[in-house]
Order: C-alpha cells, then sequence, then structure tokens
C-alpha cells in the first residue's frame, strides 16, 4: 500500500504512513555493535541445536548411545568394572566353543546314527538355512540402523578397540552371509555346473562368520542394545532365559553348519 496519495496536487500522508513513522520512532535503536554480537550469538546457537539433532538422529553411528552407558534398562554386566565384563565375553564365547565341540563330536555323530531318518530330515532344511543367510544379509542394509545400534561401542568390555567404522563392519558382514548363503543354497541345489565343494566351503564362511558377529550378540545380552529392528521400533529387553535359548539355538545353528562343511563326520 502507498504511504502517501495525491488528492488535487497535495501529498497527503496515509494511516499506513502515520503508523509506520510512529514504529519508526518508537523501534530502538541497537548500536551496530550489540546487533553484530546477537547475530554472532544466535547463529551459534543455531549451530548448536543443529549439532544436537545430528547427535539425537546419529547417535548410533557416532558411538554414543544410550545402552553405552552403565546399567542402561537394569543391564548387570555393564555396571561391572571392565575386567569383569571381559571376563563374562570370555566366558560366553568359551561356553560356546565347548557346547558346539561337544556337539559336533558328540551328539551329532550319535543322532546320525541312531535316528538317520533325522540326519535326512535335518539335510533337507540346508537350502532354507542358505536362504534364511540371504535375507539376513540383505537386512544389513535394508535395516542398517539396527544393525549399527547392535555394533559394540569402541570401548565396550573394556577390550573393543576394533579398527574400522560400524558402517564397514556391518556392510561387510552383509556382504558375507549373502555370499554364504546364496553358496549354500545353489550348493544344496547339487546343479552339475556347479563345483561340489561350493556347499562345504560356503557353510565353512558362514561357520567362521557366525563367530566374528557373536561380539554384536552378546552385545545385547551385557548392555541391553537394541536388536536389528526398523528406526522407530525397539524390542523388549530380553532376560537371560531368553538370551540362554538364543545361545543354544546358535549352538544348534553352528553343528549344523559344521556338519554340512564336514559331511563324513555324520
Amino acid at each position: 500500500m502507498p504511504l502517501h496519495c495525491r488528492l488535487h496536487g497535495v501529498t497527503i500522508p496515509t494511516p499506513t504512513a502515520y503508523a509506520s513513522s510512529a514504529h519508526r520512532a518508537h523501534r530502538p535503536v541497537l548500536p551496530s555493535t550489540l546487533t553484530d554480537t546477537n547475530r554472532r550469538a544466535l547463529n551459534q546457537g543455531r549451530a548448536r541445536s543443529g549439532c544436537f539433532r545430528r547427535l539425537v538422529v546419529r547417535s548410533s553411528k557416532d558411538g554414543i548411545t544410550p545402552w553405552s552407558t552403565p546399567g542402561y534398562k537394569g543391564a548387570a554386566v555393564s555396571q561391572l568394572p571392565e575386567a569383569a565384563q571381559a571376563g563374562v565375553l570370555a566366558g560366553v564365547f568359551a561356553a560356546l566353543g565347548v557346547a558346539t565341540t561337544a556337539s559336533c563330536t558328540l551328539l551329532g555323530p550319535a543322532v546320525a546314527s541312531t535316528v538317520p531318518g533325522l540326519y535326512a530330515f535335518s539335510e533337507s532344511t540346508w537350502p532354507l538355512i542358505g536362504l534364511t543367510y540371504v535375507a539376513a544379509g540383505v537386512a544389513h542394509f535394508g535395516v542398517e540402523q539396527g544393525f549399527l545400534d547392535m555394533y559394540p561401542h569402541r570401548g565396550a568390555w573394556g577390550i573393543w578397540y576394533l579398527p574400522g567404522s560400524p558402517s564397514f563392519h556391518v556392510r561387510w558382514t552383509g556382504v558375507a552371509e549373502v555370499a554364504g548363503g546364496a553358496g549354500l543354497l545353489l550348493g544344496a541345489l547339487h546343479l552339475p555346473l556347479l563345483p561340489e565343494w561350493l556347499e562345504s566351503a560356503s557353510a565353512l564362511g558362514l561357520f567362521a562368520l557366525s563367530w566374528a558377529v557373536y561380539p554384536a550378540n552378546i552385545y545385547m545380552f551385557t548392555h541391553n542394545a537394541p536388536g536389528p529392528v526398523p528406526e522407530g521400533q525397539e524390542l523388549p529387553v530380553i532376560n537371560w532365559q531368553g538370551h540362554l535359548a538364543r545361545g543354544v539355538l546358535q549352538v544348534f545353528l553352528l553343528s549344523i553348519l559344521w556338519g554340512i562343511a564336514h559331511p563324513m563326520q555324520q
């Protein structure tokens, strides 16, 4: 709206002009130095706010997570001294190793000799195991943030200082699971153009890969880290009985993979 109008050649201020003049008259004029100071403070505040938002969104990618705090959601192991935490980690690995060795050398051969039908049924599930690994590997990229949340934070248990970023390890293990699962799946089909060793080599690779990713699973037990779920979702805290059941399933899976890689021992 124009601030002035002309009537019969006479310029008359409009009400807007009076309002604008009054506003300018009563508006405080700040020194330029104070204005510059305020501007700098405002920009710094915005920068801090942006950093905070990025910290909240990308916390697990940067290794700063709520579950890295001792005692998160009642996690008992993470409240122990670091030496004791490392002892728990070693103890879980030792228990898995002893149980898997006993299963592969004693239980597996005994079942194969006494209940051959059960072993035949197990053999029919090998393609499904391969397909499961392929799906799990693809999930490393589909719900990558969930797997990043499982990755142990730097300094976990007082010993976790593995080189490489969490994203790197989540992605290479995902690729390895897809490759191993595909090899197991294709090898189980016994196609004439595929090498005979593909099935056993894939199973042995997945057996070794399982041990490489177990720290992430154990991290869920010791620190109550969330599982690999989409962003915005959260699994309920797993109690010790649930973790024990997961351990038994891992022993069972390791035994199957070892049996596929060494069929003559069945």
